[in-house]
């Protein structure tokens, strides 16, 4: 029995490594196809798909805010299709830093303001920029108006808004929508049953601020 000729051998080693390489370059081209088609699936989840998540977080200094970044449909009362901006204000983004020739409105308050119930562009502060913004005494300037609203807020929490995030853009007018039918009730312990915000209480006549929902568990988590 004779072997085979050098040549033949050397062929036959050939044709194996051709097939090994075309059986690796398979995988790896479902491989990458793969990977391809997770990130696509995840890039059009998060651009087209609601996030099922509470809008609301815990917050150190109101007690709760809107989740930066978040992107949902309101439909409970009215409808509007929203995106929580990255320093969680339900509107567009803003610098932190005021642009030459900008007048600066923020604007404090509940519900109202957040106004889930309608689009951004037909809230009040949104018809209030474009409003200013047409008139002849601002035409040298940026008219901007900024919302601080959350829903919920009494003006105890406004207040804490302002001091720890309105600030930060340098308003040069400051609106605080005001609602007699809760925003005084929010404010105090005794009338407020949600206890998960600061309180304003009375010590040796004097206000000052009550923050003892941070010691509560459930409110962090």
């Amino acid at each position: 029995m004779t072997s085979d000729p050098p040549i033949l051998r050397m062929a036959v080693v050939v044709s194996r490594s051709a097939s090994r390489r075309r059986w690796l370059f398979r995988i790896l081209a479902v491989a990458v196809a793969s990977m391809t088609a997770f990130v696509l699936a995840e890039m059009a989840l998060r651009l087209f798909v609601s996030d099922t998540r509470s809008p609301y977080i815990y917050d150190e200094f109101t007690g709760t805010r809107l989740r930066p970044g978040h992107r949902f449909v309101f439909k409970s009362e009215g409808y509007s299709s929203n995106v929580i901006n990255s320093r969680g204000l339900r509107d567009r983004e803003h610098s932190l830093a005021k642009p030459a020739g900008t007048l600066r409105i923020a604007i404090l308050g509940d519900s109202f303001s957040e106004a889930f119930q309608v689009a951004q562009d037909k809230t009040f502060w949104a018809v209030l920029e474009r409003e200013l913004q047409a008139m002849p005494e601002y035409r040298d300037q940026t008219v901007e108006v900024i919302n601080f609203g959350v829903s919920g807020f009494g003006t105890i929490q406004e207040w804490q808004m302002l001091e720890h995030s309105a600030r930060d853009y340098s308003p040069d007018l400051v609106l605080l929508a005001f609602l007699p039918g809760n925003d005084v009730r929010n404010n105090s312990r005794q009338l407020e049953p949600d206890h998960r915000r600061p309180f304003a209480r009375l010590k040796d006549g004097k206000l000052e601020l009550d923050v003892s929902f941070r010691d509560d568990p459930l409110e962090k988590r």
